[in-house]
């Protein structure tokens, strides 16, 4: 985690992430050398201009040869028509591989954000998050469609226009090496300070977007405390700070650009007094500087461009720094290369000296142990922060534990397939998640080739078929983000629908009533006992009435399991869960009075 958010320092390796920004290529290689030869093609009949006009100059206009001109007009019409087409060709071929390179990075960094285990969403934002995809992403693509591919040309182009020119004159061609060095005994200075604001600029547009992420989200809570216009203080002010950040990545862009040109022009002056003073001793004749001012002109818009481009393009791949370490990062969770089958999953959970620690936090879990039967109903209690939804996510492999293992059916959870283990555990939270499509669809979630007959079923036992054919679609309707359409209540319904139609060997209900009234719960209790008769059930409980026929119920204090027994067996011994029984009877009298 720590690596992902780590300054570019020396450590980092340039040759290494431009590797791995190459390796994205590695399946086109064909299409690429393709392109490579219709370079190479371009960039002869580019050439071949400057030579026919040198023989213009030299032999056709001296002789007055009209045949002869009219032939060249020809050939360099032909020459014409076969730059065009071939220029086409390139540009369908670079577009081609291009647009694959694009797809499979995405394709890449999905993956990779989907092998990341439980503790990575945690500990980085949404918006952070999301910049991966929006910046750092955005940058990688510009190196394969742009930057790559120009280089690529550019330095073709540059070399065979060069060896020509050496051919026609190695002396002249040695000109405007002067212009070349001069650029680079400060041209270098420029592209450091460049690269610099380019990194800070990336953090800011990082921390922009986590700032406008937060902005938009928190709506309700900004409108409901009258506090839009303190949100948007703190939206422009990150705004401005990116702003003169990038004013002056601008001016140093520029002010490098500036700089190159004057080289350029430096060592075209000097050019022209070195090919006057050459054609005035009978070592060059006028056709041939004519070309060769013209091939000049045509090497120093490559070399600048070429450098251009390599500059520009090592900032963007200070960009991509981010995004290699996520790709480079190993998932705190990983599955088995060699993963067991189980071929039927009984329901029989083992924890064997279970203890779990977040990263640079206090031990959550202490050393638990205990087995949970096949279709039987055990229920976790005890006050907030104890560990007891720590805990049930351990039983779906969201974190491994420090220490101990976990069993299912006798094989160690590490040595099962994802596929597998959620197929057979499903979780009904607290908080459910809803997607912005319709209720069927939200339902279905749980097992997408369902029919019609087994979501209005599953609604049913649900208790959520009434409130949704009073909607005006019915299970058509369309849900806002996150379900923003439905009470708290509700959204709970779809989301036990959602598992009723799945069925899973080992149901995990964490809190999962918690938002319903007294007779829905109560209502949604006996479907989910009459449906998941035979499921191993775990819950996580704050209401007792709900787990009061469990066959056993663990009390959790500090990560430790302190008490164990039936819901009459704990009240009998009056011991911690007698005591939170009675303030929850305390709490409740209370809520009725002041009702």
């Amino acid at each position: 985690m720590k690596e992902m958010q780590s300054p570019v320092g020396s450590e980092v390796a340039f040759r290494s992430i431009y590797s791995w920004v190459l390796s994205f290529l590695r399946p086109y290689r064909f299409h690429i050398f393709a392109c490579l030869m219709f370079g190479l093609l371009i960039s002869g009949i580019q050439l071949l201009i400057p030579k026919f006009i040198q023989i213009i100059v030299d032999d056709v206009l001296p002789a007055n040869d009209i045949p002869r001109f009219f032939n060249l007009l020809w050939w360099m019409a032909a020459g014409a028509v076969i730059l065009i087409l071939s220029t086409i060709v390139k540009k369908w071929l670079d577009q081609h591989y291009q647009n694959h390179v694009s797809g499979d990075m995405q394709l890449a960094v999905f993956e990779q954000l989907r092998l990341q285990g439980y503790v990575f969403f945690e500990r980085h934002p949404i918006g952070d998050i999301l910049s991966l995809f929006h910046h750092e992403l955005d940058s990688l693509q510009r190196i394969h469609k742009q930057y790559f591919p120009n280089i690529l040309q550019n330095s073709v182009t540059f070399i065979v226009t060069f060896a020509f020119m050496l051919t026609m004159s190695w002396q002249l061609s040695l000109v405007f090496i002067p212009g070349i060095m001069l650029y680079y005994l400060i041209g270098p200075y420029f592209e450091r300070k460049s690269a610099e604001y380019a990194e800070q600029l990336s953090k800011r547009h990082t921390s922009l977007n986590k700032r406008q992420y937060d902005s938009i989200s928190s709506v309700t809570e900004l409108r409901a405390y009258g506090r839009e216009h303190w949100d948007l203080e703190r939206l422009l002010s990150e705004d401005q700070q990116t702003a003169t950040i990038n004013v002056m990545y601008f001016k140093l862009i520029n002010y490098r650009g500036a700089f190159r040109r004057v080289a350029v022009y430096f060592s075209g002056i000097l050019m022209f007094l070195v090919g006057y003073w050459m054609n005035s001793h009978s070592m060059l004749t006028v056709g041939e500087f004519v070309a060769f001012m013209m091939m000049y002109y045509k090497v120093m818009f490559d070399l600048t461009i070429l450098i251009t481009n390599i500059t520009e393009q090592k900032v963007l791949l200070l960009q991509t720094v981010r995004l290699f370490r996520f790709m480079s990062l190993k998932p705190d969770v990983a599955e088995p290369i060699l993963p067991i089958s189980l071929p039927y999953v009984h329901g029989l959970l083992e924890l064997r000296n279970v203890s779990f620690g977040y990263p640079d936090s206090p031990i959550v879990l202490k050393d638990i142990s205990l087995t949970i039967r096949p279709g039987e109903k055990v229920a976790f209690v005890g006050t907030s922060g104890h560990g007891k939804s720590t805990l049930i996510k351990l039983l779906g492999r969201f974190y491994d534990p420090t220490e101990g293992d976990i069993l299912l059916d006798g094989v160690p959870l590490r040595q099962l397939s994802f596929s597998q283990l959620r197929e057979h555990i499903g979780y009904v939270f607290q908080e459910t998640y809803l997607f912005g499509a319709s209720i069927r669809d939200n339902i279905r979630f749980g097992r997408p080739d369902a029919s019609e007959e087994a979501v209005i079923h599953a609604a049913q036992s649900a208790a959520a078929h009434e409130f949704i054919t009073q909607l005006p679609q019915g299970y058509d309707t369309i849900l806002g983000e996150r379900g923003n359409k439905l009470s708290g209540g509700q959204k709970q319904r779809i989301s036990i629908a959602r598992m009723v139609l799945r069925k899973p060997s080992v149901l995990i209900l964490d809190e999962a009533t918690s938002a319903l009234d007294n007779l829905t719960e109560a209502e949604v209790k006996r479907s989910i006992d009459r449906l998941f008769t035979h499921q191993t059930t775990i819950a996580v409980a704050h209401r007792f009435s709900t787990i009061r026929n469990y066959d056993n119920i663990y009390v959790l204090e500090h990560g430790r399991i302190i008490e164990s027994g039936t819901y009459d067996e704990l009240m009998v011994q009056a011991g911690a869960f007698y005591r939170l029984a009675q303030e929850e009877e305390i709490l409740h009298d209370n809520v009725a009075v002041d009702f």
